[in-house]
């Protein structure tokens, strides 16, 4: 699968089109147009502004807009972790 960091080397299906990927530099998450609208504008605006679409979300700090979204694809020490990374975020 291509995207924004090259080309995958992992696809992880989390549910519902989501899914996990990793390049050999980075990774993050694809959410497939069909699930966009349930996350926030802002939230899509900063994916966007460091993948260059608001499809991709990546690991180090965007992945928590789909886990606070999704929660039911995460466990709860992920979702736990993402709601403090987004506080955090909001905070900078």
């Amino acid at each position: 699968m291509r995207t924004p960091w090259g080309q995958s080397d992992s696809v992880v299906e989390v549910g519902r089109g989501i899914r996990c990927v990793s390049t050999p530099s980075h990774g993050g998450y694809y959410v497939p147009d069909s699930l966009l609208s349930a996350i926030p504008a802002a939230w899509q605006a900063r994916a966007a502004e460091w993948s260059g679409s608001p499809n991709w979300y990546e690991e180090d700090c965007e992945w928590a807009s789909v886990a606070v979204t999704f929660p039911d694809l995460f466990p709860p020490e992920a979702q736990e972790a993402a709601r403090r990374t987004i506080a955090f975020r909001e905070r900078a």
